[in-house]
């Protein structure tokens, strides 16, 4: 049971810090971040939109490359 409990606790330390990168990234480094973009590549939609328009509002130039088609 002990070893189930780690590896579930290990998931959910996962998610977060991919989710609070994201999210983080999404604020504040550059549209074409590499772990950004792959990241935002893989997000649901509704996520990805998000991330999007917040990256819009503070990049104008160019385009985003894991924003296509948002």
């Amino acid at each position: 049971m002990a070893l189930v409990r780690g590896l579930f606790s290990l998931a959910v330390i996962l998610v977060v810090l991919v989710l609070g990168y994201w999210l983080y990234a999404t604020y504040v480094t550059a549209p074409n971040a590499p772990y950004w973009s792959e990241i935002n590549t893989n997000m649901p939609g509704s996520f990805r939109r998000f991330s999007c328009e917040q990256v819009r509002k503070r990049e104008t130039a160019g385009q985003i490359a894991s924003c296509e088609g948002v």
